[in-house]
């Protein structure tokens, strides 16, 4: 689930960091969920032209993104769910 408050423009924002997704699932899976959600967060922003920033030098008016896998499971045809 995605959740931003209405009405709001990310146009503002020229740089956004994100940190890496955590995973609250308490699972180890065969891959590693999280950073493909970070790896898939970040790739969706540059899609959209806006500019990733890592490191130690990030700009104060960067908006940071922060993310947490609550659930995953795999269902019984090897099909992917998240939640």
């Amino acid at each position: 689930m995605v959740w931003m408050e209405k009405n709001v423009s990310l146009a503002a924002y020229k740089t956004f960091e994100v940190p890496p997704v955590l995973s609250e699932t308490g699972k180890t899976f065969e891959f590693d969920v999280a950073d493909v959600l970070t790896q898939y967060i970040k790739s969706g922003l540059r899609e959209k032209g806006f500019s990733i920033v890592e490191g130690t030098s990030i700009p104060e008016d960067s908006l940071v993104i922060k993310s947490n896998l609550i659930r995953y499971e795999q269902n019984q045809r090897g099909q992917v769910r998240e939640g």
